[in-house]
C-alpha cells in the first residue's frame, strides 16, 4: 500500500511539474512573450535602478519631469501621490516638475528611455493608477541586492527581461523539489496549491521584477529545519527579514520553544542558539550591505520614515490582511466605509481588537508548549495576524501551512495535517465563492480574514484541547516538561521520513 501512494504521488508530482512549467511559458506574462509586470517593474526596476538619484520620495515627480521633457503621455495625468507627505496631489501645467540635480545627462537620459520604454506597455487610465502607489518600500538591503541586477539589465532588452522572469519561476520550482524531498510529494503539493490559489498570486507571481525572493527563504527554512540545519535556517529567516522586515516576527516561534526550554530544562537547546546566531549574522550581513549604497547611512534613515508613512497607511487600505484590519469596519456596517470612518471604526473597536488578539495569542502560546520546531515556525504565522498589516500577497506565507504536522508520525500528526491543510485551502476557497457577488477589494480581504480568524481559532483550540487531554489535565499539562519535538536529520534514522524525532 505504501509503494503505491509513493507511486501515485511521484506521478502527481510530475504532472503538477509539468503543468507549472506549461504555465510558465503560456501564461500571460510567461516566457513565450514578450509581457511583463509593467507595475512592478516600474517600481522595483526603476527604484533600484535609479534610487541613488531618486531615493523613497521622487520616484513620481521625476517620472512627471521626464515625460514633459519629451511630450510623453504621463506628462498629462492629472494626479500623483506625493511620496513624502502622501497625499494626492494635482498635476498642472503650471508645476516646476524639473529634472534633480543628483542625475547626471547620461543616467538623465537613460531614465527618460526607461520610463518611456515602460509607459508605451500601459494606457493612460492604468498609468494614473501607478501614480497612486505607495513608491518604492523595500529595504537598503533588498535595494543593494536587487541593484546589482538592474544595473546589468537592458529593458529594451527582451532576452534581459525574460532573464529576470525566470528568476520567480525556478525559484518556485526549486523550493517545490526541496519540499517534496523533506516533507513528501503530497506535502509539497499541498504547500504549492495553497500558494497558487492564493487570490493576489495568480495575476502577480509571473512577470514581476524579483518578487518573490522573500518567500523562497521563508519557505526553504522548514526545509533546513527538518535537515537540522539550524544555523542555516536562521540564515534564510534573516535574510527574509532584513529584506522585507515583517519575517522577523516568525522568529517568535523559535523565541517561544526556547523560552520553554529554558524554563524546563534551564538551558536554552544549541539547535536554537544556532538559529538565532544565523538570523543575527544575516541581519548584520543586510545592514552592511545597505550601507554601501550611495546614500549610506542614511539610506536606513530614509527607509525608517518611509516605512513607518506605509505601515500607517497599511491598517487602513484595501488589499490588506491582518486582525486589525478587520475592525477597520464597524461590525454588521454595510458597504466599505471612507478612511477616515475606517480610522474612526478601529479606534472605537481597539479593546475589542485587543481582546480579540490577546485571545489569539494566548492560545498560540499554549498550542506551542508541545510543539516541534517546523510546527512553531508554521504556527508563528498566527502571530503575524494578530500583530501587524501586510499588503495581501505577502499572506502567501499561508503556503507554510501544509507543513504543520507533518514532522510527526501518524496518528499523532494524521488530523493535524488535515486541519493545516483545511487552514491553508478553505479561507481561499470561501474569498472566491464570496467575491463572485462582491466586487469591492476592501470588503473581500474583510471577509478573508475573518475566515482565517475562525481557522485560526479552530485549529489553535483543537490543538491545546489535544494537548491537555494527552496531559491529564491543566495541572498536569503545567507540571511537565514540555514536549516538543524535532525530526531526525535525513538519513539519521532507518523508517519513515517524518518519524518523530528523539524528545528536545
Amino acid at each position: 500500500m505504501g509503494g503505491a501512494r509513493r507511486t501515485a504521488g511521484r506521478i502527481l508530482g510530475i504532472l503538477a511539474l509539468a503543468a507549472v512549467v506549461l504555465w510558465f511559458f503560456e501564461s500571460r506574462t510567461g516566457l513565450s512573450t514578450k509581457r511583463y509586470r509593467t507595475w512592478n517593474w516600474y517600481h522595483y526596476y526603476v527604484g533600484s535602478e535609479y534610487f541613488p538619484e531618486l531615493g523613497y520620495f521622487d520616484l513620481y515627480e521625476q517620472t512627471i519631469a521626464a515625460q514633459r521633457e519629451d511630450g510623453g503621455k504621463l506628462a498629462k495625468l492629472p494626479r500623483i501621490r506625493d511620496l513624502e507627505t502622501r497625499r494626492v496631489v494635482p498635476v498642472r501645467a503650471s508645476d516646476p516638475y524639473v529634472r534633480s540635480e543628483a542625475f547626471t545627462d547620461a543616467r538623465w537620459e537613460r531614465f527618460k528611455r526607461d520610463v518611456e520604454l515602460l509607459a508605451r506597455t500601459g494606457s493612460e487610465k492604468f498609468w494614473r493608477g501607478v501614480l497612486l502607489d505607495r513608491g518604492y518600500n523595500p529595504s537598503p538591503a533588498w535595494d543593494a541586492v536587487a541593484a546589482q541586477v538592474s544595473h546589468r539589465v537592458d529593458l529594451a532588452n527582451p532576452s534581459h527581461v525574460r532573464a529576470v522572469k525566470l528568476f520567480d519561476m525556478v525559484g518556485l520550482v526549486a523550493v517545490g523539489l526541496a519540499l517534496a524531498a523533506a516533507f513528501g510529494v503530497e506535502a509539497a503539493l499541498l504547500c504549492g496549491a495553497a500558494l497558487l490559489a492564493f487570490p493576489p498570486n495568480p495575476p502577480r507571481y509571473l512577470g514581476g521584477f524579483l518578487q518573490y525572493d522573500w518567500l523562497y527563504l521563508i519557505l526553504l527554512v522548514p526545509v533546513l529545519l527538518a535537515r537540522r540545519r539550524h544555523g542555516l535556517a536562521g540564515f534564510a529567516l534573516g535574510w527574509a527579514a532584513i529584506f522585507r522586515i515583517f519575517p522577523a516576527v516568525l522568529l517568535g516561534g523559535f523565541v517561544a520553544r526556547a523560552g520553554f526550554a529554558l524554563w524546563d530544562e534551564g538551558r536554552i537547546p544549541r539547535r536554537h542558539l544556532a538559529l538565532f546566531g544565523g538570523f543575527a549574522l544575516a541581519c548584520v550581513l543586510g545592514l552592511g550591505a545597505g550601507l554601501s549604497r550611495p546614500h549610506g547611512a542614511q539610506h536606513w534613515r530614509e527607509f525608517a520614515e518611509n516605512i513607518s508613512l506605509h505601515n500607517d497607511e497599511m491598517t487602513y487600505g484595501n488589499g490588506r490582511v491582518g486582525l486589525k484590519h478587520v475592525f477597520t469596519r464597524e461590525l454588521g456596517a454595510p458597504g466599505a466605509p471612507g478612511d477616515a470612518a475606517r480610522r474612526r471604526n478601529l479606534a472605537e473597536q481597539y479593546p475589542l481588537y485587543l481582546a480579540t488578539a490577546g485571545l489569539l495569542l494566548g492560545l498560540l502560546a499554549l498550542a506551542l508548549r508541545s510543539r516541534d520546531d517546523v510546527d512553531s515556525y508554521v504556527l508563528a504565522t498566527v502571530a503575524f495576524f494578530a500583530l501587524t498589516v501586510a499588503s495581501h500577497y505577502y499572506w502567501s506565507v499561508i503556503a507554510l501551512w501544509p507543513l504543520l504536522g507533518r514532522t510527526r508520525a501518524p496518528p499523532s500528526g494524521g488530523w493535524r495535517a488535515a486541519g493545516a491543510a483545511a487552514v491553508a485551502l478553505v479561507p481561499t476557497a470561501l474569498w472566491y465563492a464570496y467575491s463572485r457577488n462582491v466586487r469591492d477589494e476592501y470588503l473581500r480581504y474583510v471577509f478573508f480574514e475573518w475566515c482565517l480568524l475562525a481557522a485560526f481559532l479552530s485549529l489553535l483550540a483543537a490543538l491545546v484541547a489535544a494537548d491537555l487531554r494527552a496531559a491529564g489535565g491543566l495541572r498536569a499539562w503545567l507540571a511537565r516538561r514540555g514536549r516538543g519535538e524535532d525530526p531526525p536529520a535525513r538519513g539519521d534514522a532507518p523508517g519513515p521520513r517524518h518519524a518523530v524525532g528523539p524528545p528536545s
